[in-house]
C-alpha cells in the first residue's frame, strides 16, 4: 500500500485587524505610536512575520497621510490595509511664521511680509499681524476653522478700518491665500492675496 501526502492548495489570503479607527487624528510634533494591529491567516502560525508596514507620517508638517499594511503569506496570497492619518494644529501651539506677501487690490499692487503667530488663546485661534500693510501696529486674533484648523476667519475693526474675508491655510502651513474687504468710511478696497512662507 503506498500513501502520498496531498496539501490542500492555499488561495485564501491573511486578513488584517486595525484595532484602532483606520481614519486618526494626531497632533503635531508628538510622537507617532502605531495604533495596532491584528493579522490572522489560515496557514501561517507566525502572523506578525507576514506583515509589511509603509508609514510616510510626518509628525512635522501638518496634513493628510496613510499608513499601509501589506500581509502576504506563504503561498504569495496578499492582502492591504490603509489607515488614514491627520496631523493637525495642537490648540496650544501654533507657530511664528513670516510670510511674503503680495496683494492684489483694487487700488493696486502691494507686498510687504506678513505675519502669523501663536496667540496663546484658550480657543482655536491665532495672531495674524501686518495684513495688507498695515504693520505691526494691526494684530488680529482671527479664529481658525475646518479639518486642519486651514479656514482663517477675517471679521475684525482695527483703527476704524473694517476688514471682512477669509484666508485658507494649506495644511502644511506654508501658503495663505486670502481674499477681503476693507472699508474706511466710504471708501472700499476688494483684494486677493498669496503668502508665502519664507
Amino acid at each position: 500500500m503506498i500513501f502520498s501526502a496531498c496539501q490542500k492548495q492555499d488561495d485564501i489570503p491573511p486578513r488584517i485587524l486595525l484595532t484602532e479607527d483606520t481614519t486618526s487624528v494626531h497632533y503635531r510634533t508628538f510622537p507617532w505610536q502605531e495604533p495596532g494591529y491584528d493579522v490572522i491567516d489560515n496557514h501561517e502560525c507566525n502572523d506578525e512575520d507576514l506583515i509589511t508596514i509603509v508609514n510616510n507620517v510626518d509628525i512635522w508638517r501638518y496634513g493628510s497621510y496613510t499608513v499601509e499594511y501589506v500581509a502576504t503569506d506563504a503561498a504569495g496570497n496578499r492582502a492591504e490595509a490603509l489607515r488614514n492619518v491627520d496631523i493637525v494644529l495642537r490648540p496650544d501651539d501654533y507657530y511664528g511664521l513670516s510670510y511674503a506677501a503680495t496683494d492684489s487690490c483694487d487700488s493696486g499692487v502691494f507686498t510687504y511680509t506678513g505675519l502669523i503667530q501663536d496667540c496663546d488663546c484658550p480657543d482655536a485661534a491665532i495672531t495674524v499681524g501686518n495684513i495688507s500693510n498695515f504693520g505691526l501696529s494691526a494684530l488680529f486674533t482671527l479664529p481658525l476653522e475646518g479639518t486642519f484648523s486651514e479656514l482663517v476667519v477675517l471679521d475684525t475693526t482695527k483703527s476704524g478700518v473694517d476688514f471682512l474675508g477669509f484666508g485658507n491655510l494649506s495644511p502644511a502651513a506654508d501658503t495663505l491665500y486670502w481674499q477681503y474687504v476693507i472699508t474706511a468710511g466710504s471708501s472700499t478696497d476688494a483684494c486677493t492675496s498669496i503668502w508665502v512662507k519664507q
